[in-house]
Order: C-alpha cells, then sequence, then structure tokens
C-alpha cells in the first residue's frame, strides 16, 4: 500500500493526492461515526460511570474529527448504516458486544493511521504552512 508516498508540491508544501487524501477523508468519517455512535449510548446508559466513559470517548473521537478536519478542510457526514449497526447491536446483544465488536474494526482504521505515520508527508507543518499563507492573503 504505497498510496501514501503519491503526493504532489503545491505552494511549497505537500498537497494530498487524491489517494492519501480518500485515506484521510475515510479516517475523518470513521471518527464523526463513531462520536455518534458513543454519544447516543452514552445518553441511553443509566450507570453514571459508563455514562460517563462513553462521553469522554465520544469527546476524544471527535476531536479526532477534527483534526482529520484540518488537512480535509470538508466536513463529512456520519456513516448512517455504521450508526445504527452498533446501536442495534449494544441494544440488541449488550453494550459490552457492541463496543468489543466496534474495537475490532478500530484496529483496521490503526492500519490506515500507521501508513500515514509512516510517509514522509509532514501533514501538521503543511497545515501550519497553508493557514500562515491563507491568511497573509
Amino acid at each position: 500500500m504505497d498510496i501514501l508516498l503519491n503526493y504532489k508540491r503545491h505552494n511549497n508544501c505537500m498537497a494530498l493526492s487524491e489517494s492519501v487524501r480518500r485515506v484521510v477523508s475515510d479516517a475523518q468519517r470513521g471518527e464523526i461515526t463513531e462520536h455518534f455512535i458513543y454519544k447516543k449510548l452514552s445518553s441511553a446508559v443509566k450507570e453514571p460511570s459508563n455514562k460517563s466513559v462513553l462521553k469522554r470517548i465520544s469527546d476524544d473521537e471527535l476531536r479526532h474529527y477534527n483534526t482529520w478536519k484540518k488537512y480535509t478542510q470538508e466536513d463529512v457526514n456520519p456513516d448512517k448504516l455504521k450508526l445504527w449497526k452498533y446501536l442495534l447491536i449494544s441494544r440488541v446483544l449488550g453494550l459490552t458486544f457492541g463496543i468489543k465488536l466496534m474495537e475490532a474494526g478500530e484496529k483496521k482504521a490503526q492500519l490506515n493511521y500507521d501508513e500515514l505515520s509512516k510517509s514522509n508527508l509532514k501533514l501538521e507543518s503543511c497545515r501550519k504552512m497553508s493557514s500562515s499563507m491563507s491568511a497573509s492573503s
């Protein structure tokens, strides 16, 4: 999976190629979907410590979404099918089962993140450079 080395130079900053943009956009969609899943689960749970943990995870997922958004400069919608799937599974088969199933999917997402981090893309410095360039325009 060599898509991450596929980039273009743009304004002294590496612009995301279409293939990298898709990976980042998919990661962003996953984060916002999980944010809503955990948010809905936290509102459905009665036990205070579970509610608190789920709320904290939901907030973390939203933070991750906003981090990816800095690179795509786009809002993405959650995957509604995935959202309802995990809510239904958690309701029917139990919260623990639903969360463990989601964690298994998270491992796949982690592989994409690992590929991004191995690439030579300097996403953070690119974002900062683009922000300063647009502020000076």
